[in-house]
């Protein structure tokens, strides 16, 4: 497991608790149900790209992404990796107003 510390570096994600591991959670806003669909797609693509996969909840225009690792029980740098790939996304997002900030 990767240690707690790497937390601040990573704006906006919270530790948590999934299905019983240690995960990283983040709840973000969009502008658009469009622009939370294409951000899904995105994530989607890169994604199956590493090959390893979010749990997501979505209402709307919120978004709730977890990363965990379940093979570890727990945090892994997959999900410090995926996380720090979802900031630089939703970066593109918020350059063009298209999250709520």
């Amino acid at each position: 497991m990767t240690a707690p510390a790497e937390l601040p570096e990573l704006i906006g994600w919270q530790p948590g608790v999934y299905q019983n591991a240690s995960a990283l959670q983040a709840t973000v806003r969009f502008t658009t149900f469009r622009a939370l669909m294409r951000f899904i797609n995105l994530l989607a693509d890169e994604a199956e790209r590493v090959r390893h996969h979010p749990a997501l909840t979505l209402d709307y225009t919120t978004l709730e992404i977890i990363w965990t690792t379940h093979d570890a029980g727990g945090l892994t740098e997959r999900d410090y990796a995926m996380a720090r790939w979802c900031n630089q996304t939703l970066d593109a997002f918020r350059a063009t107003g298209e999250l709520n900030v």
